[in-house]
């Protein structure tokens, strides 16, 4: 579809002109390098092993956080008229 807009719009190769067609060519080629450009945007193994450990860590600390304590002293009564009673 690119490739249709392109010649419609800058070189205008038809079944019957084809004298232009090396442009396409050299367009076709150029554009190939694009993706290079993006290259730097994908993380290194380094990179991944880094944020798996501290997303590791992090993860056990929220899981430390988040225990409950299930002691008699800590336990609260349900709700009751829309306020929290504790024992």
């Amino acid at each position: 579809m690119v490739g249709l807009l392109i010649n419609k719009i800058f070189v205008g190769v038809s079944v019957e002109n084809m004298d232009d067609f090396w442009q396409l060519y050299a367009i076709q080629f150029g554009c190939g390098f694009i993706p290079l450009f993006f290259l730097y945007l994908i993380p290194t193994r380094a990179d991944v092993r880094k944020v798996q450990r501290e997303m590791s860590a992090l993860n056990e600390k929220v899981d430390e956080s988040s225990r409950i304590s299930t002691t008699e002293n800590d336990l609260a009564e349900p709700l009751l008229d829309g306020k929290l009673r504790e024992k």
